[in-house]
């Protein structure tokens, strides 16, 4: 017996057996051999429509579609042995059989590319469609309204069960979830600003929040590992990063930033520092990633350093990059957050708030994003503000508010929290910090 089909039979029984298990464990009908994708196919129709899909009415539906597959065949694979308690196994094995086979399909069409008379970029665009096409993720061509809002109706349902908890990842802001509903799966959200913004400070608190439970991927285009671990033991520890730097600690500082390595290294965070990766690096190294551990996030340190080499002019290759960051979010089912520079327009004007038409190359990322947010704080233009103020300007937010965050920073430690009416007026004057120690030679 063909393996391929043998483990094809072995799960088409169990759904045959126990239509209820459509929804537990779908497979790509397009993976299945052409006879079993039928019977798949056929299955799912009749689901949608309200029908059991039972073995007899899945045969009337093949016979009226005139695909020449009987009632004995049916029933042959219905009594294939099979328990429903294994069904995500028999699922992925057809997966991984059908995945195979439409590799090595691909794989003998290379082969012929590469023999032919075309011209070279004429294969290489012909063999990159081609790849394109191991990417098969929905269990069927369509999806039809009743199925959609059966999917709708579940999700309130489970939203109303959760007490109105937000529906997405919390950041660990209260103000910022309750406005946006969290970080959701499919999102990609651009976390953008000029220089000394605290767009990065911000990345990391939020990659640092989830990676207490989920894993967190980090592309750090910007930052070396030295300045990336500087950042996350100020941030842990609540220790100032300058003397971090400068190793000018106390014993008190020493140790509690022997307790934050402890506790830091529990967090579930991994790190890629290629200076420019492109989008199918980080979409491989994100798949495998997602194969091993529950990945929760994916944040990208900066968007403008990224490159596509196959993109005629700059606006073009920023236009594929947002939209294939777009891409991974949806076929991963995390969020990804990208950090984005603004233009020096913003250094023109007298009002330094920050506005759409302010991102670089802003016309694809505005259309590509779910969400967009401006990271702005008055302090660092007029001196006389508080430092320790700062907004989340969300200018975009397809599933939820736009809106103002004030947001408590200390960009010393690269820390961000919760703004507490009162706790510091905006335009207090911030005093400089006296130095808790002084080292010999230190000019006082």
């Amino acid at each position: 017996m063909n393996v391929r089909l043998e483990a094809e039979q072995v799960y088409l029984g169990c759904l045959l057996r126990d239509p209820t298990l459509l929804d537990v464990a779908p497979v790509p009908a397009a993976l299945f051999t052409a006879d079993h994708s039928a019977i798949y196919r056929a299955m799912w129709r009749l689901a949608a429509a309200g029908i059991t899909p039972d073995i007899i009415m899945v045969s009337e539906t093949l016979d009226s579609e005139n695909e020449g597959i009987g009632l004995r065949y049916l029933a042959e694979i219905a009594g294939c042995i099979g328990v429903a308690a294994n069904i995500q196994y028999y699922a992925q094995s057809v997966i991984d059989f059908g995945k195979r086979a439409r590799i090595a399909a691909i794989g003998q069409s290379m082969i012929e590319a590469a023999a032919s008379n075309d011209d070279a970029e004429t294969i290489h665009a012909r063999v990159l469609d081609m790849l394109t096409q191991t990417e098969i993720d929905s269990p069927d061509d369509w999806v039809d309204i009743k199925t959609l809002l059966k999917a709708g109706l579940r999700e309130v349902d489970l939203r109303y069960e959760n007490g109105g908890a937000i529906p997405g990842r919390s950041i660990g802001l209260v103000d910022f979830d309750e406005l946006t509903g969290g970080l959701q799966n499919e999102e990609l959200v651009i976390v953008a600003g000029r220089p000394g913004m605290g767009k990065t400070a911000l990345a990391m608190h939020i990659a640092q929040h989830v990676a207490q439970t989920e894993t967190v991927a980090m592309f750090c285009l910007e930052m070396g590992e030295k300045q990336t671990a500087m950042r996350t033991l100020a941030t842990q520890s609540g220790i100032n990063m300058s003397a971090l730097q400068r190793g000018r600690m106390s014993d008190e500082d020493f140790g509690r930033l022997g307790a934050t390595v402890n506790r830091a290294s529990e967090l579930k965070m991994v790190f890629d520092f290629h200076s420019s990766p492109s989008i199918s690096r980080i979409s491989s190294k994100c798949r495998k990633l997602k194969r091993r551990s529950k990945l929760g996030l994916i944040v990208v340190d900066y968007l403008q350093l990224m490159s596509d080499e196959g993109s005629e002019n700059r606006t073009q290759e920023i236009s594929k990059i947002s939209r294939g960051l777009k891409g991974i979010a949806k076929d991963l089912q995390v969020p990804v957050i990208a950090l984005s520079q603004l233009s020096r327009k913003v250094e023109e004007r007298a009002d330094k708030r920050p506005m759409m038409s302010d991102l670089r190359e802003s016309g694809a990322i505005e259309q590509d994003a779910d969400m967009i947010v401006f990271m702005y704080r008055p302090g660092y233009y007029d001196k006389s503000s508080s430092q320790n103020f700062a907004q989340a300007i969300v200018a975009k937010s397809r599933q939820g508010e736009t809106g103002d965050v004030p947001l408590y920073c200390d960009m010393a430690t690269q820390r961000f929290k919760n703004w507490t009416a009162g706790e510091l007026p905006q335009q207090e004057v911030t005093k400089p910090r006296k130095p808790k120690f002084s080292f010999a030679g230190d000019k006082v």
